[in-house]
């Protein structure tokens, strides 16, 4: 099956943005993307923002970011797929708050994402793992505040995904750019696009097809690597990187505790499965990052 660059977060100035839907959505489609998901706060898509400007041949995916605060903390979850704004649900915990935008997403026909957890330190694992009915969350998300490498005490986004597999849960990891700022200077303070995206592997470039693949994890995640082979052969993962320039590759085999199985250097590696759920993340020696997701055999 053919595979489809896309950036499933970013703003317009309908919401916090600097720019038209149209020149943002524009953006993605000059720049080598397959489609966009438009998520602005509490403002769902609605297609006649483009007024025809974008061509028919790349898609964009209607969706809101539900924006809600709970326990004195940010709680952010993208909607895709909807063109209605969900109900907005009052909860004091983060928990319930998190459960209640799902249903209502998912009452609306729309694939729920819970948004960077480390966006001012608001989520921990144990605020998502009794989470029912949603399987993504952002492994890396580019905008300011976002936090994924961690610090002392605090997990990094990575981590924080080695938490939710722990508990023998299958979640997803998406990267997005989560941009607001195409206009201007390209530097500073900003949340910029072209930052992080995920490849996804569907049918075609449909909505459909495109939301089904990211619910079933056919995706990988990059903030710059892209591969040129993926394959699963019976118990072993087989991977090749289109390799840029002079850069250096390290590719990781990752159990569910976050542990280091194997490790691979090159643009290649051949990693056999163990029993559990595991993964691969992949390093290039200029900072990219590239993550699969989870297989369990």
């Amino acid at each position: 099956m053919p595979w489809f660059k896309g950036n499933t977060h970013t703003h317009s100035i309908v919401s916090d943005g600097d720019s038209l839907p149209a020149v943002v959505c524009g953006w993605y489609q000059s720049h080598g993307y397959d489609f966009v998901c438009m998520t602005d706060h509490n403002h769902p898509f609605d297609a006649t923002w483009l007024g025809g400007q974008v061509s028919k041949d790349f898609l964009v995916i209607p969706g809101v970011e539900i924006t809600t605060t709970a326990e004195g903390l940010p709680v952010h979850l993208n909607g895709l797929g909807i063109t209605t704004m969900p109900e907005l649900p009052i909860y004091s915990s983060i928990t319930a708050l998190l459960q209640g935008s799902i249903d209502s997403i998912r009452a609306l026909g729309g694939v729920p994402i819970v948004n960077h957890p480390n966006f001012y330190w608001a989520l921990k694992p144990e605020h998502v793992t009794p989470l029912k009915n949603c399987n993504l969350f952002e492994v890396w998300n580019a905008s300011t505040n976002c936090n994924n490498l961690g610090t002392g005490g605090k997990l990094s986004t990575d981590n924080f995904w080695d938490a939710l597999l722990e508990t023998g849960q299958l979640w997803h990891g998406i990267a997005s750019d989560d941009a607001h700022d195409f206009a201007g200077e390209f530097w500073g303070y900003k949340s910029l696009p072209g930052q992080a995206f995920v490849m996804v592997e569907a049918e075609n470039l449909e909505q459909k097809s495109i939301l089904t693949a990211l619910e079933q994890g056919n995706f990988y995640s990059s903030t710059g690597i892209t591969l040129k082979n993926l394959t699963r052969e019976k118990k072993q993962l087989y991977l090749e990187i289109n390799s840029e320039h002079h850069y250096m590759y390290t590719s990781e085999l990752v159990g569910a505790n976050g542990t280091i199985l194997a490790t691979a250097f090159g643009s290649s590696a051949r990693f056999d499965l163990p029993d559990g759920i595991s993964r691969v993340r992949i390093f290039d020696s200029n900072g990219s990052r590239l993550w699969t997701n989870p297989i369990r055999r």
